[in-house]
């Protein structure tokens, strides 16, 4: 069963695809709307996500400057999307996590809706056990919301 992705100021470069190529294996297509690229503030995002209706959301926890200078996170992005359009409180969100953004993330792992978020370390991309991690969400959450646990590198 092919799910559908949306993602919303994903990370540039190699990074952002070995996530792409990691989703794709895992028969998950992922849809990229202008609209949402990396200046969209978090007003304009959820404004267009409330036309939408995807399976799953890719929402990279780094912090961004939107098109009105801003600084915005992923993490701030999806508690106003689901306090603001309540049928996204029930929609997984796969959260790509930098090297860069590592510490961030570590220091505010637990403020994130853990229910139903993945996170995924760019350390551990490649490693069998991310595919694993990525495999279980997907099935866990094709009825509802399930934990997600990061995906660590164990270094």
């Amino acid at each position: 069963m092919t799910r559908v992705a949306v993602a919303v100021r994903p990370y540039p470069g190699p990074f952002r695809g070995k996530v792409f190529e990691l989703l794709a294996s895992a028969g998950v297509e992922v849809e990229t709307p202008a609209q949402l690229g990396d200046a969209a503030s978090n007003e304009d995002a959820v404004r267009h996500l409330r036309g939408l209706r995807p399976d799953l959301l890719l929402v990279p926890f780094h912090v961004v400057r939107n098109g009105d200078g801003d600084r915005t996170s992923g993490l701030e992005l999806v508690a106003k999307l689901r306090t603001e359009v309540s049928r996204f409180r029930e929609v997984p969100v796969i959260m790509p996590v930098s090297v860069f953004a590592r510490l961030a993330f570590e220091a505010s792992w637990k403020a994130l809706p853990q229910d139903s978020v993945l996170p995924l370390f760019e350390s551990a991309i490649d490693e069998p056990r991310t595919r694993s991690a990525l495999a279980r969400f997907l099935t866990t959450t094709s009825a509802g919301p399930a934990k997600g646990q990061p995906v660590d590198s164990g270094h």
